[in-house]
């Protein structure tokens, strides 16, 4: 079952980013299966094949695009439309947007602070002590999620002299971005995550080869 498309997806990052060998496609066909089948699950080889740096580009342009894109441009719908509420309406719908787009800052900078360095890092070869992809796992939110109460927020606090078109034109943005980031998220839990997961095995065994050629050299 193939669904369109978004009008903007973030699959526009495929130009972006360059292009890999033939032998490693991804992120062309892993991201492109992604967004356009919605039981798509990626297999192993898929993952193995998967260059991690050309993931994180397409992560950190992802966040770019949504924050300085897809985000900015529902607010300034919602300003336009909220002007002619009134003020106890407006702050209400400006707080919990702005709630929400601060929850959406704190994570991806917590990913491109944190969790992408120590991937790089372990992608060649070093690990940093004390943080591990397990952590990341563990504490990762759905950002889409509260978007389903924006949609409600929105609905009950409606300017009662609002468009038809304006109304329609701000929930589709928001139905959209929920998708985009919906799929972001299922990117990093069944592709990035598993990966870094492989790296950090690879990391270990390589470690105790190491050791143990050191004690035997000095047994």
């Amino acid at each position: 079952n193939i669904h369109t498309l978004p009008q903007q997806t973030p699959i526009v990052f495929f130009l972006m980013i360059r292009r890999p060998p033939r032998s490693t496609l991804f992120p062309y066909t892993t991201l492109f299966r992604s967004y356009a089948f919605e039981n798509y699950s990626p297999r192993k080889e898929e993952i193995d094949q998967t260059e991690i740096d050309q993931l994180l580009a397409y992560l950190r342009h992802s966040h770019s695009y949504y924050l300085d894109d897809r985000i900015q441009r529902i607010q300034d719908q919602l300003k336009i439309m909220s002007a002619n509420s009134d003020l106890a309406h407006q702050k209400i719908l400006n707080r919990f947007f702005e709630e929400y787009k601060n929850e959406v800052i704190n994570h991806f900078e917590y990913e491109e602070k944190t969790v992408f360095p120590y991937i790089q890092s372990i992608g060649v070869g070093k690990k940093a002590t004390g943080y591990e992809i397990e952590i990341f796992e563990q504490n990762h939110s759905n950002i889409d999620d509260k978007l389903s109460d924006l949609k409600n927020i929105f609905i009950k606090y409606w300017p009662a002299d609002s468009s038809q078109k304006e109304r329609t034109a701000i929930l589709f943005n928001i139905f959209s971005l929920e998708e985009d980031l919906r799929k972001h998220t299922f990117i990093e839990d069944k592709v990035l995550i598993p990966l870094v997961q492989k790296l950090e095995q690879n990391y270990r065994s390589e470690e105790r080869r190491v050791g143990k050629e050191c004690r035997s050299r000095w047994s």
